[in-house]
């Protein structure tokens, strides 16, 4: 839907043969029957561009897809190494020609710390604000989801939740060293 248009010759999603897309990708996507998902190995191959900061880092994904799309011109922000534990080297994505449009079949990429920095510090630079160095560390995720996760586990009745589901979810004790 980035791209300029999106074939549906099967009908998967909708009655409509072709429909125009937003126009901000040099791309066209044709819709297919079979949907695609695998895990996939990759790097980063652009750049320039949101993700320059991150060029060359390898990247764990899923490719998630109905269809192919064909990207025009020489904007594609990844390249796929290895599907199904098996070598290849395909470009993926496509990014628009100043860079701040992405799109991309691959999933779970801000898992990535070196992905994650990378974004976060051209927002900022494009912003004129200083990075945070903390930014794409795995500490930097792993502890505000801690903390979040005990700041809900505090406020909710989650064995009441639980009767509600159908699940058993009584409050483990918290560690004294993640109290706070």
């Amino acid at each position: 839907m980035l791209g300029r248009a999106v074939h549906d010759p099967h009908r998967v999603e909708s009655p409509a043969g072709t429909t125009a897309g937003l126009g901000l990708l040099p791309a066209e996507t044709w819709l297919e029957p079979e949907k695609v998902t695998v895990r996939v190995r990759a790097r980063v191959a652009s750049t320039a561009g949101l993700f320059a900061g991150a060029a060359g880092s390898p990247l764990e994904a899923y490719e998630i897809h109905v269809g192919r799309t064909e990207v025009r011109g020489q904007s594609r922000p990844f390249e796929v190494q290895a599907r199904r534990g098996l070598a290849v080297a395909e470009h993926e994505g496509a990014s628009s020609h100043g860079g701040t449009v992405v799109g991309t079949y691959l999933h779970g990429l801000f898992a990535n710390d070196a992905l994650r920095r990378a974004l976060l510090v051209q927002l900022a630079m494009r912003r004129g604000l200083a990075a945070d160095p903390r930014w794409g560390t795995p500490s930097d995720a792993s502890e505000r989801y801690d903390r979040l996760a005990d700041i809900v586990a505090a406020s909710c009745d989650l064995g009441a939740i639980g009767k509600l589901v159908g699940l058993d979810l009584r409050r483990p004790a918290v560690e004294p060293s993640r109290a706070r």
